[in-house]
């Protein structure tokens, strides 16, 4: 492997060569500051004229930087595009370091950003990058032999409630046999806020639909043999974003004994002021590890995600990494669903301050439910049309042997057809032909 400093990257082996430009790659006389993003929608390079057999779902596939083109010999093959720099454009999220205006939630607007203007979150273009490399270097050195790799699934559960706000007042009541009567058209379930409401009063909560909901999606992904991390807030950093969630709750704390004792993950869920504030970060992280340790839980908090993925580019990360946590998975448009950045394998972060590598990995959000069923979002409701996008992301993190990451809060599952297709989805075997029917 050599490269000049701003020049193209060249590996050689065996008397044959694989170069490529460096156009948007970081260098020292190619400064980040430096770096020039697509002003255009990027050109379509199609791959089919290399002549090599790429595993790929669409053989055009956009190209970022350079030109749409490639030089091919039996000893050399030099592609006229930067696929180095692409992927490290789409994982390091360079480009929002550039985006200043956001949105009502100081998040990265989806449309502004690339995948957003040119179309691409529905793309995974990294992981197709790297099918192109391989396909590259395996035609140059045919004996090399690549690590298997196989479709995983990371089920999540972001815990913004344990108890569902319709049993702390009348007037919550009140909107949400509303919404259950006019908008869901469902008499049960506003008979379940009712009741719920008038055994709360009395302290029990054993019928709350949220409290339910979080054992009903234990059962689900045992059934499927998944592993679900329930990612819980644990202090109010926010009084109107931030639902209060008492950790001294005895409910709560036998709560966070099951998900332990059943296998499943207790992971962190930072309040809505802490992404950019590392003393809330840190005040709310040592909250929570206190909690398990006065219970005498043995799980280590290892990660988690962000409420409202609320995420700066590259501050957050580094509070996270400073924190010596193991990974974040805050990285999806919460107006989108799809692949923020590019891929949903799990990558380490690259500090774009200091320009070097860090130790926390990121799992990226591939789906989480809202951002494609409500209205303010994709606007899709709880329709067939929506599930149907939400199995081909999925499909796609097959196809290129990734990791869907599915988030599903506890206090969406209000119909049938929530639990229904959250079951679909939990497991790991594909659909059936014409299975995109779920009323």
């Amino acid at each position: 492997y050599t490269t000049s400093d701003g020049g193209p990257i060249s590996i050689e082996a065996e008397g044959k060569q694989f170069t490529s430009p460096t156009s948007t790659f970081p260098s020292q006389s190619n400064l980040l500051s430096e770096i020039e993003l697509p002003k255009r929608r990027p050109p379509l390079w199609d791959t089919r004229t290399t002549g090599l057999p790429m595993h790929l779902l669409n053989p055009e596939v956009p190209i970022l930087s350079g030109e749409p083109s490639q030089e091919i010999t039996p000893d050399r093959i030099s592609l006229n595009w930067d696929i180095f720099g692409s992927s490290f454009l789409l994982l390091s999220r360079f480009e929002e370091t550039k985006i200043t205006d956001l949105d009502g939630h100081g998040r990265i607007p989806f449309e502004a950003t690339m995948e957003g203007r040119f179309g691409l979150v529905n793309q995974p273009l990294v992981d197709e990058y790297l099918e192109i490399l391989w396909s590259c270097f395996h035609s140059l050195w045919p004996q090399m032999v690549r690590k298997p790799r196989s479709f995983e699934m990371d089920i999540s559960c972001d815990l913004d409630h344990i108890y569902c706000p319709s049993s702390f007042s009348l007037s919550n009541l009140v909107r949400r046999v509303g919404s259950d009567i006019l908008l869901y058209r469902s008499l049960p379930q506003a008979l379940t806020h009712l009741q719920n409401f008038s055994a709360s009063r009395r302290g029990d909560h054993s019928k709350d639909p949220f409290l339910q909901a979080i054992h009903k999606m234990i059962e689900i992904n045992e059934e499927a043999g998944n592993r679900i991390a329930f990612n819980i807030k644990p202090l109010v950093s926010h009084p109107i974003y931030d639902a209060p969630i008492d950790l001294d709750d005895p409910i709560v704390r036998q709560l966070l004994r099951t998900i332990h004792n059943r296998g499943h993950e207790i992971g962190f869920h930072p309040g809505y002021l802490s992404f950019d504030n590392e003393e809330i970060f840190t005040k709310e992280l040592a909250k929570l590890r206190q909690v398990l340790e006065q219970e005498d839980i043995p799980a280590k908090v290892s990660g988690g995600r962000q409420h409202y993925l609320r995420w700066r580019t590259p501050d957050t990360s580094q509070i996270w990494d400073a924190a010596g946590l193991k990974y974040d998975s805050s990285l999806g448009f919460a107006q989108h669903a799809g692949f923020r950045c590019g891929t949903s394998r799990k990558f380490r972060m690259y500090d774009l301050h200091h320009r070097r590598p860090m130790k926390l990995l990121q799992q990226p959000l591939v789906m989480m439910e809202v951002s494609v069923i409500a209205e303010q979002y994709m606007g899709m409701g709880r329709t067939p049309a929506a599930l149907k996008v939400m199995e081909d992301l999925k499909e796609k993190c097959r196809f290129y042997g990734g990791c869907f990451s599915l988030l599903w809060h506890n206090s969406q599952m209000r119909t049938k057809w929530d639990f229904e297709t959250y079951r679909r989805l939990c497991h790991s075997a594909p659909p059936q032909p014409g299975a995109h029917t779920l009323k």
